[in-house]
């Protein structure tokens, strides 16, 4: 494990990442000059494309952003700062050529400033909708015993299956997701428990549900554990506990909940008949009446 702090190696990997930035241009520059002079003809390819995977082991994955990098340079040359500064990276540019031209080419740059791929799809997707398919849902045929099938690899449990975004307008996704036995039967005993409240709910309104119920659940709890504690308000001073039981002493209680032994001023029978004097007064007055 490194011993340098974290400013010395903040600092380093700012100045490797100035590096690959500063070594990504020059390649785009240079597969622009080849892409547009063809020279990959003179080395026996047909294409850049070919040229670039059997001469310089490219993977299709790079070569797809590099070279339409490298179109978007020698057609849109304004493009060439806002790479060189960092400002838009490879996979924003590839996304933006999707519906980029020469009229919008400047208002798509200042939205695209900065922003990720997943926000460029946004943009591409508002500016170039797709049509919202319908509900789908896909099941992998069985294998039977006795009968010759094809070896199919082990699948994984389906939590480890990747989830596959695909954007379709500025406001609304699709995933593709693998799901098993236990997703169906909550969705089914959710969708039981949610049909007083929710009557008819889409899979999606259910699974909505649940999350405001994680969140509110989770919002709750850090309430619970940052509201400070509840302290006990002093005792209020009254004529039944200002003074005591025992003979000749009274327990005096002051505004601020202050215990104080103090000498009765009135012994405790004088009080007691005192107190049955002023109930009987009162008794009387109500019979009166």
């Amino acid at each position: 494990m490194s011993e340098k702090s974290h400013s010395e190696l903040d600092q380093e990997l700012a100045h490797a990442l100035a590096g690959e930035r500063a070594h990504t241009l020059p390649t785009i520059l240079l597969i622009a000059d080849i892409e547009r002079g063809e020279t990959f003809v003179e080395a026996g390819f047909s294409t850049i494309w070919d040229y670039l995977r059997r001469v310089h082991r490219q993977s299709d994955t790079m070569i797809h952003y590099r070279v339409t990098c490298a179109r978007a340079v020698n057609r849109f040359p304004q493009v060439i700062e806002f790479l060189r500064d960092g400002r838009l990276c490879m996979t924003t540019l590839a996304e933006l050529m999707k519906i980029m031209n020469e009229s919008n080419c400047d208002a798509l740059l200042a939205e695209a400033l900065g922003k990720s791929k997943r926000d460029a799809e946004k943009i591409v997707a508002r500016e170039k909708p797709k049509a919202v398919p319908k509900d789908v849902t896909r099941t992998v045929a069985p294998t039977f015993p006795g009968k010759w099938t094809p070896e199919l690899p082990a699948s994984a449990p389906a939590a480890q299956q990747p989830v596959q975004t695909e954007v379709l307008t500025e406001s609304l996704a699709r995933k593709h997701m693998t799901i098993d036995r236990e997703y169906e039967e909550l969705l089914k005993a959710a969708h039981a428990a949610l049909s007083h409240k929710m009557p008819g709910a889409a899979e999606l309104d259910i699974i909505k549900e649940g999350f405001r119920a994680i969140i509110k659940q989770d919002e709750k709890r850090k309430g619970s554990s940052t509201s400070p504690a509840r302290t006990r308000s002093p005792p209020t001073v009254t004529s039944r506990n200002r003074f005591s039981a025992s003979y000749g002493s009274a327990t005096k209680v002051n505004a601020s909940g202050r215990r104080k032994m103090v000498e009765s001023a009135v012994p405790p029978i004088a009080f007691n008949s005192i107190t049955n004097k002023t109930a009987e007064r009162a008794g009387s007055a109500l019979r009166k009446t």
